[in-house]
């Protein structure tokens, strides 16, 4: 939570769009949020999040996979398979 109170701009994605407005309510302290359900297997979901994000804020500095179970590893590494 402290991120939100040093002027972060939030943004929570998740398949459950009830779940991302309570998550972005909780995290963004009053900051900058914005929510977008989406589903982290589907491809063009994470396309157009991905285009609304960096239309919404420019650019992306932190960024937090909480979804499933992963290997590890660098995002950038990730294929949509894995």
């Amino acid at each position: 939570m402290h991120l939100s109170q040093v002027g972060t701009r939030t943004v929570v994605f998740d398949i459950d769009g009830q779940a991302v407005v309570e998550t972005v309510q909780a995290v963004s302290n009053g900051g900058q949020g914005i929510t977008i359900e989406a589903d982290v297997v589907n491809e063009v979901q994470i396309n157009d999040l991905l285009h609304k994000v960096l239309r919404t804020y420019g650019a992306i500095h932190i960024f937090v996979n909480n979804a499933g179970i992963s290997e590890g590893g660098l995002f950038e590494n990730i294929t949509i398979k894995e």
